[in-house]
């Protein structure tokens, strides 16, 4: 059965909330929609952040659905619409066992699973220490699916700080992955010489150089100006990963700045000599081939899946295909704009994915497996109804 979804757009937080209900309520009216939701997914834009809690706490009262998850960042999504830049609430409810899914927080910690499943999380914008948290949540939990929330989460109450979202036990029906949005300029290459965020040699020739020739420009002196460079670095950023990581687990972060006289470039974080480091570009082509990629991949497998519960016995063949509900969370750079239009970023993704009820949100960061990215989606898709 299908999950319901709602979406408010209202500067007044009790207006936007009055409509959500009503939408919710008359999804309920429709046949082949869940009777008994008892989880919700609970996106805002940043204007409607303040009052977050007060929202999660009238929506706990009146849908009658106790457990809440979300958080807030810069743009929201429900099935093909996106909203961006105007006061907003996204709303998804969802239908599980309740033994199979839990609620965490740094407030209310989670105990492992006997066998790790998947989660959905939020994280702070602000949490200093988001890789270390995320490396020790995911062997207790399993895939980590979510993004970076911009000063607000929601894990029944409104927190701050550290990492917080709902686990699901192996036996919830889940597929999904991330969808990256670069196209590479250059080889792979190994950091051979750092120091502090600065690298400065790549396969041992100065870096600055080497992204230099990757753009194909010229070579600057010490004290030229870089100015005329600075659309071209916007749309640049550096794919990195340890030695010896698999390609799909390398991960972008910013170029934050050029060294003339060191010959140098500054990353969005510290590397280490080994690492390895591609540079790339900001391409919404190559974002739109890998969101194709990845929604056609998640179809299969449900399908799939399906298929083998059908030859099974398990299902009735006549069964609804396609998925329960699908949340995604994509980079604020992204959307509709990034992909040539109007919501033309979710519309892409129920193109190939089918008609699903979604909810999503444009955040600070995407987060998948136990890493933070950035330019990316991650998706998380609900499949077959689990014994209630």
């Amino acid at each position: 059965m299908r999950y319901l979804t709602a979406l408010g757009r209202d500067a007044d937080w009790r207006a936007a909330l009055t409509s959500v209900l009503a939408q919710l309520a008359a999804g309920r009216a429709h046949a082949g929609t869940i009777t008994r939701p008892n989880l919700g997914v609970l996106y805002c834009t940043e204007p409607l952040r303040p009052a977050l809690g007060a929202i999660a706490r009238e929506l706990r009262v009146r849908s009658g659905v106790e457990c809440w998850v979300g958080g807030s960042g810069a743009g929201v999504g429900v099935d093909a619409t996106e909203v961006f830049g105007e006061p907003a609430l996204a709303v998804m409810l969802l239908q599980l066992p309740r033994r199979d899914f839990r609620i965490f927080s740094g407030a209310a910690p989670l105990r492992a699973w006997r066998r790790p499943g998947a989660a959905l999380v939020h994280a702070d914008v602000g949490e200093g220490e988001l890789d270390d948290l995320l490396g020790e949540l995911a062997p207790r939990v399993g895939t980590l699916h979510g993004g970076v929330v911009d000063g607000a989460q929601l894990a029944d109450v409104v927190l701050t700080g550290g990492v917080s979202g709902v686990a699901f036990a192996p036996r919830v029906a889940l597929a999904g992955g991330l969808a990256r949005g670069w196209a590479a300029l250059g080889p792979l290459r190994t950091v051979t010489r750092c120091s502090g965020q600065l690298v400065q040699t790549l396969d041992g020739r100065a870096a600055l150089d080497v992204l230099l020739g990757d753009l194909g420009v010229a070579p600057l002196r010490p004290g030229g100006d870089v100015a005329e460079l600075a659309p071209q670095l916007r749309r640049t950023l550096a794919v990195v990963g340890a030695a010896g990581e698999r390609d799909s687990a390398l991960r972008p972060c910013a170029i934050a700045g050029l060294d003339l006289q060191r010959g140098a470039i500054a990353l969005g974080t510290r590397p280490a000599v080994g690492m390895r480091l591609q540079l790339c570009r900001r391409d919404a082509d190559a974002a739109r081939r890998d969101l194709v990629r990845l929604t056609t991949a998640v179809r299969d497998e449900l399908e799939q899946r399906r298929d083998a519960r059908v030859a099974a016995g398990q299902l009735a063949g006549a069964g609804r295909r396609g998925a329960r509900g699908a949340v995604y969370i994509a980079c604020a750079g992204r959307g509709g704009a990034y992909f040539g239009g109007a919501d033309a970023e979710l519309a892409l993704l129920r193109r190939h994915l089918g008609d699903v009820p979604l909810v999503g949100l444009f955040g600070a960061g995407e987060i998948f497996g136990a890493r933070v990215y950035g330019d990316s989606g991650v998706l998380l898709v609900f499949a077959d109804d689990p014994e209630m």
